[in-house]
């Protein structure tokens, strides 16, 4: 797959104003590039109401493979910090994570193994990452995901593991000022 024409496809798809063709849209996820990963994880956010009766039927509720593409689409994006025309830096992957986690925790469908993925390369981007890194992971996706206890308490495993208990007390420490019953609230 050239991503140079792949990326001019689904520019122009996606500036057309047309309906988004979900087959293409599976054949695109296939692709390593990060850009054209960029732009399908804006196809399925920002234009999701684009995608053809057929694609909406496959993509409505996130498959393996979709969740799969993505997170190496975000742990590509906290690791390289390469922003460009649809791939976001790092902090951007991290409030992106950060939403996604939360829509899949608020829906009965979805398996739970998908949000242990996301658990899992957000444990294994912030074990084997530098300060920057591990930083912008727990103030832009942690912090604001720990603002709900229920979340919080999914992550507690992370206070045991001596490589993520930093991040996790810091997180939890932001977090729990938005509980009920804490600071006004």
């Amino acid at each position: 797959m050239d991503s140079r024409q792949t990326l001019d496809e689904i520019r122009g798809i996606l500036n057309s104003g047309k309906s988004i063709p979900g087959m293409r849209l599976a054949e695109w996820l296939t692709c390593d590039d990060l850009e054209v990963l960029g732009a399908c994880h804006e196809a399925l956010t920002e234009h999701f109401d684009r995608l053809d009766a057929k694609g909406k039927t496959r993509f409505r509720e996130p498959s393996e493979f979709v969740c799969a593409r993505m997170l190496e689409y975000f742990r590509r994006c906290l690791l390289e910090n390469r922003p460009g025309e649809f791939a976001g830096n790092r902090f951007q992957a991290g409030r992106c994570l950060y939403n996604w986690f939360l829509s899949l925790s608020a829906r009965d469908v979805v398996e739970p193994e998908m949000l242990d993925d996301i658990k899992q390369m957000l444990a294994d981007v912030y074990k084997f990452s530098g300060r920057e890194v591990r930083d912008c992971i727990v103030t832009s996706c942690l912090e604001h995901l720990f603002e709900s206890r229920r979340i919080a308490e999914y992550f507690s495993d992370w206070a045991e593991d001596p490589a993520l208990k930093a991040a996790y007390a810091e997180a939890l420490e932001w977090g729990r000022g938005f509980w009920p019953g804490q600071r006004g609230y």
